[in-house]
């Protein structure tokens, strides 16, 4: 399956504690040029859980109705611009949705700023 910039996808990450993965929404921000350069998607994390704020903290609340047909999104979740990965197309569990082009905007721009 082909994935694209701005979908929200279902990704393995590994337990910090024990053996194991737990399954975590993530959203692309590569787009195709640099998949089929180097065969990997660039992702940022998205959480559930909501930090105090922080000057050292980078996050955009994401609002649930703003991603359409996102079944496992059940609650606010906030996309972390700092907490960037790589991930090949056979890790990708599956495509949850794809996220509203304004938040995309805005998490891509915080994502600029976490590297200026």
């Amino acid at each position: 399956m082909s994935f694209k910039k701005q979908d929200i996808v279902l990704v393995p990450f590994p337990f910090n504690d024990r053996p194991g993965f737990k399954k975590r929404p993530s959203v692309i921000i590569s787009n195709n040029k640099h998949y089929n350069q180097y065969s990997k998607y660039v992702c940022l994390a998205i959480t559930s859980q909501e930090k105090k704020e922080s000057k050292d903290r980078y996050e955009h609340k994401l609002n649930k109705t703003n991603i359409p047909d996102v079944g496992l999104l059940f609650e606010d979740q906030w996309v972390l611009p700092n907490k960037v990965f790589s991930v090949e197309d056979s890790m990708i569990i599956k495509r949850l949705g794809v996220m509203d082009l304004d938040d995309f905007d805005t998490t891509y721009s915080m994502f600029n700023a976490v590297f200026k």
